[in-house]
């Protein structure tokens, strides 16, 4: 069985950048995807 996945706190700063490379057309997919990644797991999706 998996453990939970650590809480993640992201400051507003870096969420904004995050969430700019998230919706980028012009940035390489699998940034965008690390992007998506990360802002998921600190609104708490597993």
């Amino acid at each position: 069985m998996a453990r939970p996945a650590p809480l993640i706190e992201l400051p507003p700063e870096p969420r904004t950048v995050l969430e700019g490379l998230a919706r980028s057309r012009e940035t390489a997919h699998s940034l965008v995807q690390r992007a998506q990644i990360v802002l998921r797991a600190a609104d708490g999706e597993r």
